[in-house]
C-alpha cells in the first residue's frame, strides 16, 4: 500500500506570525505580531531628524561658502583702505568714490560675517550660569536661543523690506559729487544677510535639538 505524503505538522502558532519579530520592537496580540506605537514613533522621529541633519549640513556648506566670500571682500577692503591712506598722505588726494567703496565693502562683510560667527559659536553670550548647567540643559538652552535667533532675523527682514524697497524704487545713490550710484545695492544686503543668519540659526537649532534628544554629554 502506497501512502501519500504526510500531512504538515501544526506549529501551534497562527499564520500571521510567520516571521520572527524583532526583539523589543513587537508585541503579540491574539497570536499576531504588531509594532509597538512607541518604537514606530521613534523610527519616524529618527527619519525626520536625519533629514533635518542633512538640511543642517547643507546650510553649513553654504555658510562656509559665504565665509570665503566675506574673506575675499575683507582682503579687498584692506587693500582699498591702504590705497586711500597712501593717496591722501602721499599724493594729497583720494577720490570720493574710493572712500565710499570702503563701507560698500564693509556692509556685506559684517552681514555675512555674523553668519559665519554663528556657525563657529563665536557670538557673545553670558557664561556665568551657562557653564554650571549639565550639558543636556546647555543643548536645550542653545536650541531655544537659536530658534529665537531665527525669529529675530525674520523680524529684521520684515521691517527692513520697506526701507530696502524704497531705496530700490528710486535707485538711490550717493548724494556727494563723484560718489557711487549703487547705494540701493548696499541696502539690499540687509535682508540677504539676515536671511543667511536665520538659516544658520535654524541649522544650529537642529543640531542642539538632536543632541538634547539623544542625551549627548
Amino acid at each position: 500500500m502506497i501512502s501519500g505524503p504526510p500531512p504538515p505538522k501544526k506549529s501551534g502558532t497562527s499564520s500571521c506570525a510567520t516571521a520572527d519579530p524583532a526583539p523589543r520592537t513587537r508585541s503579540k496580540v491574539r497570536g499576531c505580531s504588531t509594532p509597538w506605537p512607541f518604537f514606530t514613533f521613534k523610527t519616524r522621529h529618527e527619519t525626520l531628524m536625519s533629514y533635518a541633519l542633512r538640511l543642517a549640513d547643507g546650510i553649513d556648506w553654504l555658510t562656509r561658502l559665504i565665509g570665503r566670500i566675506a574673506s575675499a571682500l575683507l582682503l579687498g577692503m584692506i587693500s582699498l583702505v591702504f590705497f586711500n591712506v597712501a593717496g591722501r598722505y602721499v599724493f594729497g588726494a583720494s577720490p570720493i568714490w574710493m572712500q565710499e567703496l570702503e563701507w560698500h565693502f564693509l556692509v556685506p562683510i559684517a552681514l555675512l560675517g555674523i553668519t559665519v560667527l554663528m556657525m563657529d559659536g563665536g557670538h557673545v553670550r553670558v557664561d556665568m550660569l551657562y557653564d554650571r548647567f549639565p550639558r543636556r540643559v546647555q543643548h536645550a538652552i542653545d536650541c531655544v536661543t537659536m530658534i529665537l535667533g531665527v525669529c529675530v532675523s525674520l523680524l529684521f527682514i520684515k521691517y527692513a523690506s520697506g526701507y530696502v524697497a524704497n531705496s530700490f524704487s528710486i535707485l538711490e545713490g550717493s548724494p556727494d559729487p563723484g560718489g557711487l550710484p549703487g547705494r540701493w545695492l548696499v541696502k539690499g544686503f540687509i535682508p540677504v544677510g539676515f536671511g543667511f543668519l536665520a538659516l544658520q540659526c535654524l541649522a544650529n537649532a537642529i543640531r542642539h535639538g538632536d543632541a538634547f534628544l539623544n542625551g549627548e554629554a
